[in-house]
């Protein structure tokens, strides 16, 4: 005998019920999990993509800024040197013993400007808005095509004169000189105005000019044309003779002065300019931190759901179990009933399979 030798056909019929039952809730489980986890899916994917998309134009947003605030610390750098020229020129009008050096400040003012052409010039990370091509800035503000820009503007300082005879006098403050061109720039002559006595300034009248060059020598040459100046205005110290008289130090003063108003305004624009990428920037943050919380309810949404189709299913097995115990213990009371009136196997099976 064996230890199966007492487990009947009911016994086996009953097992046979109680595993596909089980079996078919496995199955309505991973349904109702489907189909709960399907309805919120698609709306979590949605927002993930969204916050990828936000991520995009923040980091956007977030390289403009660096720009921005470049920019705006080297336009705060050059009115620096514009407040020092301002002294400078101060400087070398005030009353002294003796005889004022002023080749000195001379010296002193055109290093200063040179900076401040350097500081425009210098090219940093493209674009240059300082510089002389005067490009734009323009960076995502949406998701959308939003955008918003920052227009450059030339803060340094250059001049060119067109002489009478049609020839280009180019400046080179390295060299601290300008130099006449028969075709700029691949022509240049032996023509030369250095700053340091090589040139004079004899007349300016709005941008008419009168100059001479190797003035103190045997052979000077004196040339009018037009003078064009780029930027914020402000000449080499030639053009203020030196800072030697109150005259050309009130020209001086004029041009810094009006070159300085240019430089705050700018360094105001660009101030705005960065509240405002900082505006887009926290909206941005914004946006992301409202789709990961949105991300985060679907996710709780879609737990509360599969977990409450999985309560309901759970009460229908259980209510299922319980019907099939119930007609067990109905076919037991039946058999023990019966036993008295049941001799053969036919009807015992019979019996089996009615209850």
């Amino acid at each position: 005998m064996s230890v199966l030798s007492n487990i009947t056909r009911g016994d086996m019929t009953s097992a046979t019920l109680f595993s596909r039952l089980l079996e078919a809730q496995q199955r309505q489980a991973e349904l109702k999990t489907r189909v709960a986890s399907g309805r919120y899916q698609s709306k979590i994917n949605s927002s993930k993509r969204e916050v990828g998309k936000w991520r995009t134009v923040k980091d956007d947003i977030a390289t403009a800024s660096s720009q921005i605030h470049g920019n705006l610390g080297r336009i705060k750098s050059m009115a620096s040197r514009i407040e020092n020229m301002i002294l400078t020129v101060n400087k070398a009008g005030q009353p002294t013993e003796g005889t004022t050096n002023t080749d000195g400040y001379s010296a002193t003012f055109d290093s200063y400007l040179k900076g401040l052409a350097k500081e425009a010039d210098s090219s940093g990370k493209p674009p240059n808005l300082l510089g002389k091509f005067e490009p734009s800035l323009t960076y995502k503000t949406g998701l959308h095509g939003t955008t918003a820009s920052v227009q450059g503007a030339y803060v340094g300082s250059d001049y060119y004169i067109i002489d009478s005879d049609g020839k280009r006098w180019a400046l080179n403050r390295e060299a601290k000189h300008i130099k006449r061109y028969d075709d700029y720039p691949n022509d240049p002559t032996n023509k030369v105005g250095g700053f340091k006595d090589g040139l004079r300034l004899d007349s300016i009248s709005g941008d008419n000019i009168d100059f001479t060059i190797a003035p103190n020598t045997a052979t000077p040459e004196s040339f009018s044309g037009t003078l064009h100046r780029l930027g914020i205005g402000i000449m080499d110290s030639w053009y203020y003779d030196g800072l030697s008289t109150d005259a050309a130090r009130d020209r001086a003063i004029t041009d810094l002065k009006a070159a300085q108003q240019a430089v705050n305004l700018e360094v105001t624009r660009y101030e705005v300019a960065a509240r405002m990428a900082k505006f887009y920037e926290d909206r941005a943050t914004a946006e992301i931190k409202g789709l990961r919380e949105e991300v985060n309810d679907n996710l709780l949404d879609q737990a509360r759901d599969v977990k409450k189709a999985h309560d309901e299913l759970s009460r229908q097995f259980q209510a299922a179990n319980n019907n099939i115990a119930h007609a067990l213990a109905m076919k037991n009371q039946y058999a023990t009933m019966l036993s008295p009136l049941v001799n053969d196997k036919f009807t015992k099976i019979l019996l089996d399979v009615i209850v």
